[in-house]
């Protein structure tokens, strides 16, 4: 009895003693040879396989940076500057300088101004209402309000507003998740320090555009007469801003009649929270401009002016003192 015991345990040992021999003779052979660059830098990466990089994820980036050197290694939006530095030093290249990206939504249509020509009940996705006559607004071209960019963006830096997508640009990391996730293609990323951009993409023609939405662009080509570096043309029907020429002056800003052009004033902390210049509908919105002009009283530099019952701000002259905010009894000027 005890011999075959015996017999049994040191047949077992002997099986697993030429199994792990095999295992270890086809490990060494067969084995996949791993870069240990690409390792590291995937380590240094986000891993939120988001694409912006132009590659299918993250480990296919980490790959093309540790097998070409002519990959820059500053591709990674979410992660920015730090996660450039980290991927260089593990390369051993000099990083290159990367502009602060961010997402911009290309319409300004919100509730008070796009006309609405139906009731949408139904499922709630910008694609699926988008097959519906193109959404409820009038303005087939703008944003649909389902936030399906929002649904897509990981960060949390896209909401929804009065009817249209808001994006946090403190939040934002330029992943592109949302220029993805939009059917009509209205957001983009575009750097932060550029400061001219359209607010519209109506591509129809100034009259038709009038009666689908308040601030459309109408294709008058002021901005483009009055741009001194020629950086804005009217391509069909629709303002398009050249940002390598773009000096951010300001100039179209100030031509645009339909106020379509903004100025994104990343280092002015004030801002105008509304948009609407049809006086009649002040009573729609609790907290929009009246055109009262007290802001434009209080400010000490003469930066703010009323122009069609709306405040504007002129960047070249404000302080930034918050006297306009203080006074607005609407609580429409805010300090970001």
């Amino acid at each position: 009895m005890t011999q075959a015991i015996i017999s049994a345990v040191l047949l077992v040992a002997g099986i697993g003693l030429v199994a792990s021999l095999l295992i270890s003779v086809a490990s060494t052979f067969m084995s996949v040879k791993v870069n240990e660059k690409e390792v590291a830098v995937r380590d240094c990466l986000p891993g939120a396989n988001c694409g912006a990089c132009g590659y299918s994820g993250c480990d296919a980036y980490a790959k093309a940076v540790a097998e070409d050197s002519s990959v820059p290694a500053n591709l990674c939006r979410p992660g920015g500057a730090s996660v450039a530095k980290a991927v260089a030093d593990v390369m051993g290249v000099e990083v290159l300088e990367s502009k602060p990206m961010a997402a911009f939504v290309h319409c300004h249509g919100d509730c008070f101004n796009n006309a609405q020509k139906e009731i949408y009940y139904g499922l709630e996705s910008c694609a699926a209402a988008k097959m519906l006559y193109g959404g409820k607004g009038a303005c087939t071209a703008g944003c649909l309000g389902c936030g399906d960019c929002a649904k897509a963006c990981q960060y949390d830096a896209i909401c929804m507003e009065n009817g249209i997508a808001h994006v946090d640009t403190r939040k934002c990391t330029a992943c592109g998740m949302c220029v993805k996730a939009c059917p009509n293609k209205l957001i983009s990323i575009i750097p932060l320090a550029e400061k001219s951009v359209v607010t519209c993409s109506n591509h129809e023609k100034g009259a038709v555009v009038c009666k689908e939405c308040k601030n459309g662009c109408i294709g008058c080509m002021k901005c483009q007469k009055n741009c001194p570096a020629e950086a804005i043309k009217v391509v069909d029907n629709l303002a398009v801003v050249d940002y390598d020429k773009c000096i951010g002056c300001g100039s179209c800003y100030h031509a645009c009649p339909q106020r379509v052009i903004h100025l994104r004033l990343e280092d002015n902390p004030i801002v105008v929270l509304c948009s609407n210049k049809d006086a009649v509908c002040k009573n729609v919105c609790e907290v929009s401009c009246i055109g009262c002009g007290l802001c434009e009283k209080a400010c000490p530099a003469g930066a703010i002016k009323v122009s069609e019952n709306r405040a504007f701000i002129y960047s070249d002259k404000c302080l930034s003192c918050g006297a306009c905010a203080m006074v607005c009894p609407r609580g429409v000027i805010h300090d970001k």
